[in-house]
């Protein structure tokens, strides 16, 4: 579903996950509990919070790095580069 949408902008991310969700910038600006006209510049400049951010997550049900880095995380694969990077660590010193 997110494959052409994966290298564009955080706001551009932003405003196509509210549409896969269903939502019109209305209904996702009252579920947030803001102004329509301050979800409107927040999909054209991009630039939430980290809490609205999160709340935007849940809302349109997509992970949150998802909506930051516009790819699927997975979370046994970072944790794999981790121990990794653990592995060297610990032969460095």
């Amino acid at each position: 579903m997110a494959k052409n949408i994966i290298k564009k902008p955080l706001n551009e991310r932003i405003a196509r996950y509210r549409e896969f969700a269903g939502y019109s910038q209305a209904t996702a600006a009252k579920e947030l509990g803001m102004k329509v006209g301050t979800y409107g510049r927040l999909e054209r400049e991009g630039n939430p919070s980290p809490e609205l951010l999160m709340r935007m997550s849940v809302l349109f049900n997509v992970n949150v790095n998802v909506l930051l880095f516009g790819e699927e995380y997975d979370a046994g694969k970072e944790e794999k580069k981790f121990e990794e990077q653990q592995k060297v660590f610990t032969r460095l010193n």
